[in-house]
């Protein structure tokens, strides 16, 4: 009996493929391009990231099902027959195993997961666009509709510079748009500048052209006002590339093309060029106050602060990459780890109470380094190595194709990224990882040759048969792994309304919002931190201690968490659990003034003056440390250890600052008095004695008569 393959393989039509769902592929790519830009969720307490990644990770995994569909069914076989083809996709599984691995040492599994699952969408999407990169009506559509999206993020974000804002989620006149942050928005148009330009460059008609030219004019002047330095930096290396590689493989030399666009133009022509650049440009010098050159101006500048700020991180970082060289601490998970390697200048000049969370280290390369250890840096770097290198060998042998300005606008998006990510993390924001993921994968199929065939050649091997079962069973997949994201979109929106419950002092509806929260979703860390700070300001220590706990599981390195529930211990009047908790605080950060403060009030409690003198003294050190209160707990403690003089000189500087507290006079008036200074005890006293209420009034009397005896005797 004759096998199924040799039936298949000796006709020469074979089952087509299934048109209909090549087509929702394409569509859902195209949906994906259009809303991960512009997506955005007022409802949840992370507006511009929680609807970006649910639907990032729906249509990416979506997107997924049905490529894996298609290449077990063999109808992509034939693209795979290129050996460079085949060795870009294994380096891709191998730096995605990589990831996988690093899990292994996750301090937080879970968000471990939901970095493999952006990641997963990324690969899943530029492996579609890497099969049709050669369909040219595939291509145009994608192209129009990045256009669409830019277009829609420059015109919002510029009117809200200009003071309009439809949903006033952000400060006022500050140009973040649909993207939340005025570095993102910089991370987003340098993935897709180029690719808008292509499309500006295939218009066939006037008015597409006008129209890809005003996006283009639109977003860079948009990117101008972000006053993004690494921005800056990346925009600028991608135009002189981008102008680089256009010139050189298609004219030559530059003489030849000055030549070329100024033959054509007479004089006139050239004067009115030339008066309107510089009118834009001045308008726009005027417009922005000059602060785009002061920005441009800092950037080599070591001690600006934010330049410090990311050399700091950059040094503690590599000291984490140390403890993990291989495999690094996990993917997602370099911000649970990352306060145990900070410096104390670092804590200092970022926050050094610990209630800023550092999620990325500004360096996309180090941060991989530090969650995937040097396998997933290697991997990495050699991947986009591999890419750039066929790309670049390539673009002689291209410069004729129709698919060569592509090429060029593909590498100048993935170089201008990865300029940038010199100094920000764009390879982990939605917005700007897709795009440098789709621009990677356009490059890669343009540059390994054999460009000639469509991408589903219409003869797959045993589509017919196996094509939906394995769509079917895919989707199932796909669809229980979405469930998280799912899962945490509507926690998300729960914590949300607890947020603004409590703002209204409803805290029995926020409690009730964080517990349904929780219940959907055990692992969401804003629900955790809100839940159990609720339950602290409102008194309820036991259970707000049981809450630090839960969240203390989930990031065991949050400083604050330390405070807090050492302080519902210490309310609690279980002091020995509140002075464990209070060290493994100040082991995490030994100049941390919140703590310091805490250990010393809690060291006073227990009347142990001496160790709570020195935890005063170092507190006493870090800058702007001391409250009026634990200023006040400082003199008793230098009172009862025989400090008297330091403490009169506290407690005169706390009556300077208020002159109606009781506490701060009756210390003064009795330390005063200790010193032989009578007068002023007496003027104390009666001061007291006048402000005071009627049952302590008596007390006072004496005290002041006492004094004005010893005074005349």
């Amino acid at each position: 009996m004759q096998k199924l393959s040799d039936v298949l393989n000796s006709q020469k039509i074979l089952p087509p493929a299934p048109p209909l769902m090549e087509t929702l592929t394409n569509h859902l790519c195209y949906i994906t391009v259009l809303l991960i830009p512009l997506l955005m969720t007022p409802s949840t307490d992370k507006a511009y990231s929680d609807a970006k990644l649910l639907a990032l990770h729906v249509l990416g995994l979506s997107i997924g099902a049905l490529t894996v569909s298609f290449l077990i069914s063999g109808s992509l076989k034939q693209q795979l027959r290129n050996r460079k083809s085949v060795l870009f996709f294994a380096l891709i599984i191998f730096y995605f195993f990589i990831n996988v691995l690093s899990t292994l040492f996750s301090v937080n599994f879970i968000e471990s997961f939901s970095l493999l699952k952006n990641l997963s969408a990324y690969f899943f999407i530029g492996s579609w666009v890497f099969f049709q990169a050669t369909d040219e009506a595939f291509i145009r559509r994608l192209l129009s509709i990045i256009a669409i999206a830019t277009g829609v993020v420059a015109i919002y974000g510029l009117l809200q510079y200009a003071g309009f804002d439809f949903i006033p989620l952000a400060m006022v006149r500050s140009p973040v748009s649909t993207l939340g942050n005025l570095n993102f928005v910089a991370q987003f148009y340098l993935g897709v500048l180029p690719l808008v330009c292509v499309a500006l460059l295939l218009a066939t008609r006037s008015l597409s052209r006008y129209f890809y030219l005003s996006i283009v004019v639109l977003s860079v002047i948009h990117l101008f006002l972000t006053h993004s330095r690494g921005g800056y930096v990346g925009f600028a290396v991608g135009l002189i590339l981008f102008c680089v590689l256009y010139i050189r493989s298609r004219y030559g030399s530059f003489l030849s093309v000055i030549r070329r666009l100024v033959e054509p133009i007479n004089r006139s022509r050239l004067i009115i060029i030339v008066s309107g650049v510089i009118i834009v440009f001045w308008t726009f010098v005027f417009l922005d106050r000059g602060e785009t050159f002061r920005q441009i101006s800092t950037i080599v500048y070591e001690q600006q602060e934010s330049n410090r700020y990311r050399l700091l991180t950059w040094q503690s970082t590599l000291k984490m990459v140390k403890d993990y060289p291989l495999l690094g601490v996990g993917i997602g998970n370099f911000r649970f780890n990352f306060p145990r390697y900070k410096s104390s200048e670092l804590w200092q000049m970022q926050d050094p109470w610990g209630k800023i969370r550092q999620i990325r280290t500004h360096n996309d390369y180090l941060n991989i380094l530090a969650e995937t250890g040097i396998f997933g840096f290697l991997s990495f770097v050699i991947l986009v190595l591999f890419v750039l290198v066929n790309a670049f060998k390539s673009l002689s042998r291209n410069s004729k194709s129709p698919f060569f300005i592509l090429q060029i606008a593909g590498i100048t998006a993935i170089i201008a990224t990865l300029t940038q990510s010199i100094f920000d993390f764009n390879l982990y924001n939605p917005h700007s990882a897709l795009f440098f993921w789709i621009a990677m994968a356009l490059v890669a199929r343009l540059s390994f040759g054999n460009t000639n065939y469509p991408l589903t050649p219409r003869q797959p091997l045993i589509c017919g048969r196996f094509f939906y079962p394995v769509l079917c069973a895919v989707l199932i997949a796909v669809f229980v792994i979405n469930l998280t994201s799912y899962r945490y979109f509507v926690s998300s929106v729960y914590v949300r309304k607890a947020t603004v419950s409590s703002l209204y002092g409803r805290n029995n509806d926020a409690l009730n919002c964080y517990e349904k929260a929780r219940t959907i979703f055990p692992h969401n860390i804003d629900c955790l931190a809100g839940e159990a700070d609720l339950l602290r300001r409102t008194n309820q220590f036991l259970p707000a201690a049981a809450a630090y706990k839960r969240w203390l599981q989930k990031e065991p390195f949050m400083l604050p968490i330390y405070t807090r529930i050492g302080y519902c211990y210490v309310k609690l009047k279980d002091y020995n659990l509140a002075y464990d908790y209070f060290q493994v605080g100040l082991k995490l950060n030994p100049q941390s003034p919140v703590l310091l403060n805490n250990m010393a009030n809690l060291l006073l409690l227990t009347k142990d003056y001496s160790r709570a003198l020195k935890y005063f003294r170092r507190a006493n050190k870090t800058p702007n440390s001391f409250s009026r209160a634990n200023r006040l707990n400082f003199a008793r403690v230098l009172l009862a250890t025989g400090n008297d003089k330091e403490a009169l000189n506290i407690l005169r500087q706390l009556y300077h600052e208020q002159p109606t507290n009781p506490q701060v006079m009756q210390m003064l008036a009795q330390c005063e008095y200790r010193a032989g200074n009578l007068e002023q005890a007496k003027e104390l006293y009666l001061r007291l004695y006048l402000l005071s209420p009627q049952k302590l009034k008596d007390k006072f009397l004496k005290q002041w008569q006492q004094i004005n005896k010893n005074t005349k005797g």
